[in-house]
């Protein structure tokens, strides 16, 4: 697994489809995602995510989650990281 910077994720092409393969695994990445949000109290919580790409296998980036949507997790300063494509959050 190749780690890049944050400001790289403009330059990914996210793989379009769901990257797990058990509905569990599923539930479990959606949990780690869910854990990972940056809490109200400002609390700091950098994680390494792991996501397929199309041209370069799996990557990771180590950045705080902010928010996600149903589609999407949304990385401090703005990038987005589609969730189908996240291997794993830890």
């Amino acid at each position: 697994m190749i780690q890049i910077r944050k400001r790289e994720l403009s330059k990914v092409q996210f793989i379009e489809e769901e990257v797990l393969d058990t509905p569990q695994a599923i539930k479990l990445r959606q949990k780690a995602i869910k854990a990972s949000v940056i809490s109200q109290a400002g609390e700091t919580n950098k994680r390494r995510i792991a996501f397929k790409t199309l041209e370069n296998g799996v990557l990771s980036v180590n950045s705080e989650v902010i928010s996600f949507s149903g589609n999407y997790i949304l990385l401090k300063g703005g990038k987005n990281i589609p969730i189908k494509s996240i291997i794993s959050v830890g």
